[in-house]
């Protein structure tokens, strides 16, 4: 242990080679509770998708309204005080009454959740991953609820950018080429041009 202590305090290329390796690990913070300081919104750029981007709105909600995640309605206040006595911020249809709502809209199975950790990377980054599993019994063997679908989506801090490595934006699309007979008549004042004498002038 010594020796590979040594050899990693004598080599500055190998520390810089693993910080660059590293720096877009996330990993989840220490203080969840500072997710509840921001608006979060989906980073369009990295889903690479038009779809409407997923927001939640810590900052904007009142303390006393419902937060809404896709869906998922919480009041405000519960959720921060899961946040400050350490918890995480985990939703859970346990009696399938919500099952409508949140998972299979035929069986309305229970089990179907949502989950939101804070996560932060050596960039100095932050972002909020939100995961949502929905429960199904329809075509389970023995009728009981089972997982069947799950998405995790990454939302960034609303009046914040990340940075986009090499990301560049959409040139603006250039105007479609007229035809070259209108560029024709337009040049010579709306008249069909001439054809030179056969035999060239005289």
């Amino acid at each position: 242990m010594a020796a590979v202590a040594k050899a990693w305090d004598d080599s500055p290329a190998l520390r810089g080679a693993l910080d660059r390796a590293t720096r877009d690990c996330w990993s989840a913070s220490v203080d969840q509770a500072e997710m509840l300081d921001h608006d979060w919104s989906e980073d369009l750029w990295r889903r690479k998708t038009k779809l409407l981007p997923l927001t939640v709105r810590f900052k904007s909600t009142s303390p006393g309204d419902l937060l809404l995640i896709d869906g998922w309605k919480e009041p405000l206040n519960d959720i921060r005080e899961m946040l400050i006595d350490g918890g995480e911020l985990f939703l859970k249809d346990e009696l399938g009454d919500c099952g409508f709502m949140y998972g299979c809209e035929k069986c309305g199975a229970p089990g179907s959740n949502c989950r939101a950790t804070l996560q932060v990377n050596r960039k100095g980054e932050r972002r909020l991953l939100v995961e949502m599993e929905a429960f199904c019994s329809c075509y389970s063997y023995n009728g009981a609820p089972e997982s069947v679908s799950s998405e995790s989506y990454a939302l960034f801090i609303a009046d914040e950018k990340p940075s986009h490595e090499g990301w560049k934006p959409a040139p603006k699309p250039k105007p479609a080429k007229k035809h070259a007979k209108k560029v024709a008549r337009k040049s010579t004042g709306g008249k069909p041009a001439r054809s030179p004498p056969l035999g060239g002038a005289q």
